[in-house]
């Protein structure tokens, strides 16, 4: 209890501080968690043994008086955070007792209950920080993202956050089961009170939560519906009251429509064939991190801009995942990654494309400044400093990401060039370059774009103001006004060397980015168009200048590729952009476990895949991921016949693009 209430002291002070930056902001980070914990906690112990009669009355009540307040404090101003506030505080309450009834019987429990709920307390309240900052609840897959092996790459980012909310607070945790494993025997013990009444103590909490839970229902009725909708969005940790609106039979009978996907067809690979015996081209692909697509700009990469106009232009592209192995995966597997982190490694096994590719001829290597998450067997991986050393080229002293930048082009151009002297077939050359992630990395002579924000603070530590929003997007501009420079040297290189004319040189992101649009920041926060979208362009020999407006995803990039190189791709999950369109995109949202975003033009539907492999229907709304009025009208009156329309039909999408199968006839929306 004493952590429950340092972190609550410690959180509320922090949020009532305006200036984050300054102020309390310092003495907390001077004086972490632990310090709040140990102060409250003390102070709690010392009266316990000073005033034991006294304590215990406290004991007793001051949830009761808290819950009442809350309650009052809902009825007076009926906002539903009101409500979730007091609803989450009895259930605490009741657990907590529970707990204390359970020592008092069986005192080993003490430090198994203790561990529970330290580790519950700790989660809800890192989920808080996490949320306030970036919008994200925590899950599974962000805990898989940001502390599996070699995912950070440098700079500050949120593996170091969640390792200083999460360290000091479990040694304290740890601390303070040792000390009630040997305050069982004090005289209020925990629990005491609670045996001696257990079904009137019950019976209250039971009426309690049923009373509370009632109370919401008049201020469901009376808020607008689209409130109601994004206030349901944002707090889906937690079971929700539903409006009438929601219980429409025909709105239910749309939702329970659903079945398990066929694995196997989910994560096929498709099949190759060589048509003819046509020479076979480099292949260079160049993973830019986070890339925006309207950066594709005269203002910001003007060069990069030019140079399009004279190959393919995928203008309206997106990735498959808004995080780095999701869009990895997307390109080089041609696969959807769903579940990325916990099950789809095993289950789609090495890249068929890849694995084709080395059949006919192609000597592959992939260069990064970092270790990537996706392991390709088909794959050399080299650090760029380590092929540089072992090729006998100068390893600059300077380790910073523009550096490694310029040497990881410097790499691909050298084994293009070796493989050109050898006579011996075509080079795949794939690599990632880091500038355009978090913390935006740039020379200083590329400061075209101020003021810029200070790449050393943790903004998911201090929040982000609009002002910091302003100089990160700033940052970011320089970022790829560098990365501008530097991709067209390397291109102008391969014509000057004499390989542009047997080079297909693929540039495409791995996701996009976002710098507050719609209060969506980063990446792998949110469903936001924007966290998807990023650019992809095709230079090089047989292709015709165009520009291709459509919508298309990153599986498309495998039978796209398939057309220029002569090759024959069947059964894949992704179109040939040239030849089909779509008239829907499928993406998985890294933020949400298990989450699928079916995007079409006007809208976006969230499915979660449940543990039978099912997608249960979670939320539509703008691809924006926020409700305006007309949004929110599908959701009751006649809207809802609509609704469970748009529900079937996006549904039915999906299984089309996971599987391969016909969707069922009927009006797209």
């Amino acid at each position: 209890m004493h952590l429950a209430c340092g972190l609550l002291v410690f959180g509320l002070l922090q949020q009532l501080t305006p200036d984050r930056s300054s102020g309390f902001s310092l003495v907390a980070a001077i004086f972490p968690l632990p310090v709040w914990a140990l102060v409250v906690g003390g102070v709690t112990v010392l009266a316990g043994w000073r005033w034991p009669r006294a304590f215990r009355v406290v004991l007793e009540t001051w949830p009761g008086f808290i819950l009442i307040g809350l309650v009052g404090q809902f009825l007076w101003e009926p906002e539903l955070a009101w409500w979730l506030l007091a609803m989450g505080w009895l259930v605490i309450w009741g657990s907590w007792r529970v707990q204390h009834g359970a020592v008092g019987r069986w005192p080993r429990l003490a430090p198994v209950l203790v561990v529970a709920t330290g580790t519950a307390t700790l989660w809800l309240y890192v989920d808080l920080q996490l949320y306030l900052v970036l919008r994200v609840h925590l899950n599974l897959e962000l805990i898989g993202l940001f502390f599996s092996t070699g995912t950070t790459g440098p700079g500050v980012g949120l593996d170091r956050t969640l390792a200083w909310y999460l360290a000091w607070p479990l040694l304290g945790l740890a601390l303070f089961g040792v000390w009630l494993r040997s305050w069982r025997g004090h005289p209020v013990a925990l629990g005491a009170a609670w045996r001696a009444r257990p079904l009137w103590g019950g019976l209250t909490f039971l009426v309690a939560l049923v009373g509370v839970w009632r109370l919401a229902q008049p201020c469901l009725e009376a808020r607008p519906f689209h409130d109601y909708l994004q206030w349901r969005m944002n707090n889906r940790l937690f079971p929700l009251p539903q409006p009438e609106a929601f219980r429409h039979p025909a709105l239910q009978r749309a939702i329970a429509e659903t079945r398990p996907f066929d694995r196997a067809r989910m994560v096929r690979q498709g099949r190759f064939r060589r048509r003819d015996s046509r020479p076979l081209p480099h292949l260079v692909f160049l993973f830019v991190e986070s890339w925006r697509p309207d950066v594709l700009s005269p203002d910001i990469m003007p060069k990069l801009t030019a140079r399009a106009a004279h190959g393919l232009w995928l203008a309206n592209h997106y990735s498959t995942s808004n995080d780095t192995s999701g869009g990895v995966i997307g390109a080089t597997f041609g696969v959807y990654p769903l579940n990325l982190y916990r099950l789809m490694p095993e289950l789609f096994g090495p890249s068929a494309w890849l694995a084709f590719l080395r059949a006919q001829g192609y000597r592959s290597l992939r260069v990064a400044d970092f270790q990537p998450r996706v392991n390709l067997a088909e794959t050399s991986l080299f650090l760029a400093s380590e092929y540089a050393a072992q090729h006998g080229m100068a390893v600059p002293a300077d380790d910073s990401i523009p550096v490694r930048t310029r040497l990881a082009l410097e790499v691909v151009m050298h084994a293009l060039q070796e493989r050109a002297a050898e006579a011996s077939g075509p080079r795949l050359v794939d690599a990632f370059l880091y500038p355009t992630h978090y913390n935006y990395y740039f020379p200083d002579a590329y400061t075209f774009f101020q003021p810029v924000a200070d790449f050393r603070i943790d903004y998911v530590l201090k929040g982000v103001s609009d002002d910091d929003l302003a100089g990160l997007r700033n940052r970011y501009w320089n970022a790829c006004r560098f990365l501008d420079d530097e991709l067209d040297r390397f291109l102008g290189e391969l014509d000057r060397r004499g390989l542009a004319s047997h080079t297909l040189v693929v540039l495409l992101g791995d996701h996009g980015e976002t710098f507050g649009e719609d209060g969506s920041v980063f990446h792998a926060t949110q469903p936001h168009a924007m966290q998807f979208r990023t650019p992809l362009l095709l230079l090089g020999p047989g292709v015709a200048p165009g520009r291709i407006e459509h919508p298309t995803v990153h599986v498309d990039l495998i039978p796209l590729l398939a057309h220029f190189l002569g090759f024959e791709a069947e059964d894949v999950q992704g179109i040939n952009p040239l030849s089909a369109s779509r008239t829907a995109v499928l993406g998985t949202d890294i933020s949400a476990n298990n989450r699928l975003v079916l995007r079409r033009a006007d809208h976006m539907s969230l499915f979660d895949v449940d543990g039978w492999n099912r997608p249960q229907w979670v939320l539509t709304l703008r691809n924006s991921y926020t409700f305006d009025e007309e949004m929110a009208a599908l959701y009751h009156g006649q809207g809802l016949d609509r609704l469970a329309a748009i529900i079937r039909e996006d549904r039915a999408e999906i299984f089309r693009i996971l599987e391969g199968v016909a969707a069922p006839a009927g009006s797209m929306p």
